[in-house]
């Protein structure tokens, strides 16, 4: 079992991941945000849904749709972020029965250019045998099971993201795991004021973390990072000695190379634990801190004393 002061330190630590965790997140938010990833992937899907090789048409009309238009952020140079199934399939349909003058669907489908789209949406029909609505439902579940394949299209592109600015704080704040375990470790006062800060924090949460989504306006995220920052991070750096000075500097060009290559672990592993996301980190805290407080002296545990029965050989004889 954990003693007590080593459950501390690493609380202490998984508070430290949160917090920089929670910076990370903020920073993704404006990256993602300035880069347009969810309108992008969102595209993307659409564009194999949608299209063939050498016919990109279908997809490209989509997007002209007024119904579609109206969700872009940024007029016709924007993609929306978001698209909900029963667009999608009002959309389509309003595409392909304007493809066909008499608004026979099934003729529409049939001028498709031929590929695998239209083999697809050519059983959808067949399979529901022309009726409209049952239709537009199997368009909606052949949407909403691609979302589920371009959900972990996005997740996968966020995690480099997120590892990638998780580097960069290691870096910048010189957050090396190793580094600050020790301290953690050997220096009490930073300790429990680390402690104090996370079961505040713990009771208090952030609203980034108290619901799904956070703000998509660049200048409330920042905002709120720079908030982070100086009532958070900047006071847990200054107790735990993070930071670049002259030493360290120092310690970087005359260092020998097996310190060195420990930093950079130390920095890998706190690079690794941000990529894990506050959401992880937070959990994490709130059920250590429950272990911690459901855990008692083992002084509190002993039961009250009582009288040692005595031996048969002390027993006086009747």
């Amino acid at each position: 079992m954990f003693s007590l002061h080593t459950l501390e330190v690493v609380t202490g630590l998984i508070f430290i991941y949160l917090l920089l965790s929670l910076l990370a997140t903020n920073l993704n938010e404006i990256i993602t945000n300035a880069l347009s990833l969810r309108g992008k992937t969102l595209h993307r899907a659409i564009s194999v849904m949608l299209d063939d090789p050498g016919f990109s048409e279908l997809s490209a009309a989509f997007y002209r749709l007024p119904l579609i238009k109206r969700f872009a952020d940024r007029g016709d140079r924007g993609k929306p972020e978001y698209i909900t199934k029963n667009n999608f399939s009002r959309a389509l349909l309003h595409l392909l029965q304007e493809r066909e003058p008499g608004k026979d669907l099934r003729k529409a489908l049939q001028n498709l250019p031929d590929g695998e789209t239209k083999q697809l949406l050519l059983s959808f029909y067949e399979e529901v045998q022309g009726d409209y609505d049952a239709f537009r439902a199997s368009l909606e579940i052949w949407f909403d099971e691609m979302m589920d394949r371009t959900s972990g299209w996005y997740k996968r592109k966020v995690q480099v993201i997120l590892f990638s600015i998780g580097m960069g704080i290691a870096l910048v704040f010189n957050a090396d795991t190793l580094q600050m375990t020790r301290t953690l470790s050997s220096d009490p006062e930073a300790l429990r004021q680390i402690m104090i800060m996370a079961e505040t924090f713990r009771q208090d949460p952030p609203p980034t973390l108290r619901k799904a989504a956070v703000d998509s306006t660049n200048l409330l995220v920042y905002q709120k990072a720079q908030e982070l920052l100086h009532e958070q991070v900047e006071p847990v750096r200054n107790m735990l000695g993070m930071g670049w000075t002259a030493e360290r500097w120092a310690f970087w060009q005359k260092g020998k190379i097996d310190k060195i290559l420990l930093q950079l672990l130390g920095w890998m592993v706190t690079a690794l634990a941000i990529s894990l996301g506050a959401p992880f980190w937070f959990d994490l805290l709130k059920r250590i801190m429950t272990l911690r407080g459901s855990g008692t002296p083992p002084a509190e545990k002993r039961p009250p004393d009582v009288a040692t029965p005595a031996s048969p050989a002390s027993r006086p004889k009747r």
